[in-house]
């Protein structure tokens, strides 16, 4: 509930810009049953043991650190990593090269780029580009003709390679701790 409480928060005050929000949804949910089921099951057997405080940190840090690496590595995954420009203000931008993503238009022999915002511009495209798709793009505004010189770098595509197994991983790991939980405890419980 706290997890999916901060996703919330995060997304209202930050411009939280998620490749794909249920799956980074379903992250957050997963990590905080799958670190909260670790920390149940580690304080159970620390309790059992009558050792406290200390045997629970020193089980459950390894436990933790491999969850973790795996949750921030789908995560970021998720989320946008390039900080892509749009094309609201390119006079800051004069001379300077930055990245875009662009889907490139023809209205007759003027070629247009719109970027992710919607805004669009007339451009000098530079490179292999099909009309009607997105493309990763390096701009660099010329104000002596109010273009943008756009240097096309591949087609744009959201890498989502490999974060649906991370996700899953997660969620096998929580099953199998659950019932690794279910099936020691009444074990502990009930010996002296």
């Amino acid at each position: 509930m706290i997890g999916l409480l901060n996703l919330v928060i995060f997304s209202i005050f930050f411009e939280a810009k998620m490749i794909n929000a249920f799956l980074f949804g379903l992250n957050v949910v997963i990590g905080a049953l799958l670190m909260g089921s670790v920390l149940t099951v580690t304080s159970a057997i620390a309790y059992k043991a009558a050792k406290g405080s200390a045997l629970n940190n020193i089980l459950s840090i390894p436990l933790l650190i491999p969850i973790v690496v795996l949750l921030l590595s789908s995560s970021n995954q998720l989320m946008q990593n390039v900080q892509f420009k749009d094309f609201i203000h390119l006079e800051i931008y004069e001379n300077e090269t930055f990245p875009v993503i662009v889907e490139v238009k023809a209205q007759g022999d003027i070629v247009k780029a719109i970027d992710s915002e919607g805004h669009e511009r007339k451009v000098n495209l530079f490179g292999e580009a099909a009309i009607g798709k997105q493309y990763q793009a390096e701009a660099k505004y010329n104000g002596s003709d109010q273009r943008l010189d756009v240097h096309i770098i591949k087609p744009h595509s959201w890498q989502q390679n490999g974060v649906w197994t991370k996700v899953a991983l997660s969620g096998v790991l929580l099953i199998g701790i659950v019932i690794l939980g279910w099936l020691i405890f009444p074990y502990f419980w009930y010996s002296n």
